[in-house]
């Protein structure tokens, strides 16, 4: 691809006649505005490949931040949660049957109601942070408080426990 150089003017002004000259001009016109629309396009492109990099950058920074970012926003979440108390949930006929249990506490300053089976992984997390709440029979299940919340989760839902 060559490099476009600089047009020579053009002399010939001999028409031989006024419409011709005319037509010639609305050649030119529509000439010219398509290279002023090529010409702006181009100076709108060239900038935003300059910018290119720096959007690049930021981006690869936002990713890599991001399991950090993550991570700060779960555990502000799990900070909203205060819990209380965890009890057993009266099931009557069905006491010999796998025990469920409610957690108690405020979300954000608000109480709440939740069985402790919740699907909720930041609800569990809060829970995890108070073990001296969890019921024995729950807790014995796994090494640590979360493994144990989330076989306790796995078993209510089956209905059984393995």
């Amino acid at each position: 691809m060559t490099r476009a150089t600089k047009a020579a003017p053009i002399t010939n002004t001999s028409f031989s006649s006024v419409q011709e000259a005319q037509h010639r001009l609305t050649q030119l016109g529509q000439g010219l505005d398509a290279v002023r629309a090529a010409a702006a396009e181009y100076a709108r492109l060239r900038e935003a490949f300059e910018r290119l990099p720096t959007i690049e950058a930021e981006m690869a920074a936002i990713r890599a931040a991001m399991p950090e970012i993550e991570r700060n926003d779960f555990e502000r979440q799990v900070d909203a949660y205060e819990i209380d108390a965890i009890t057993p949930i009266d099931e009557g006929k069905y006491a010999n049957a796998l025990r469920k249990y409610t957690v108690h506490g405020t979300y954000e300053g608000r109480p709440f109601e939740q069985p402790l089976a919740n699907q909720s992984r930041v609800l569990l997390a809060a829970v995890a942070r108070r073990p001296e709440l969890i019921p024995a029979d729950i807790l014995a299940r796994a090494d640590e408080p979360m493994g144990a919340l989330l076989r306790n989760v796995r078993d209510v839902n089956r209905g059984y426990r393995d």
